[in-house]
């Protein structure tokens, strides 16, 4: 009997989530021998590249970087959207692991603007060159 077709969704959810959390902890444990500030196959933004702004991703590497190696403070100041986002992809992920027949909910508009408006405010602020928004770009 082949299987139905509810089943076949579960397994591809289960599979996605397990595959995301699979990715972030390769990055991790990649992150523990490599220094992203040197190694030549380090990904390099290219906005940052072309226009030297700093996008709400600039740091990211070298925030997990930081993080793997036990320093939250420093993993802070080089991108805080990006650490804070942490848990939030871990819970997430693990509900699609454990649980994969409960649909995630969708979010109300009103928090997706807000998600929105917090990553252009983020971008903006990061790229300002006074304090206390200049301490927002990774250095």
């Amino acid at each position: 009997m082949p299987p139905s077709n509810l089943a076949v969704r579960l397994r591809g959810r289960r599979a996605h989530a397990l595959l995301a959390l699979g990715a972030f902890f390769l990055v991790l444990a990649v992150l523990v021998f490599v220094d992203p500030r040197t190694a030549r196959f380090a990904p390099v933004c290219p906005l940052h590249y072309t226009t030297g702004l700093h996008c709400p991703g600039c740091g990211t590497g070298r925030a997990l970087h930081a993080l793997v190696h036990g320093d939250l403070a420093r993993a802070v100041r080089l991108n805080v959207l990006a650490v804070a986002t942490i848990p939030v992809f871990l819970a997430v992920s693990i509900r699609a692991v454990l649980r994969p027949a409960e649909r995630l909910p969708i979010p109300p508009p009103w928090l997706r603007i807000a998600v929105y408006v917090l990553l252009a405010g983020y971008f903006v602020a990061r790229n300002l060159p006074f304090e206390p928004f200049a301490s927002l770009a990774p250095r």
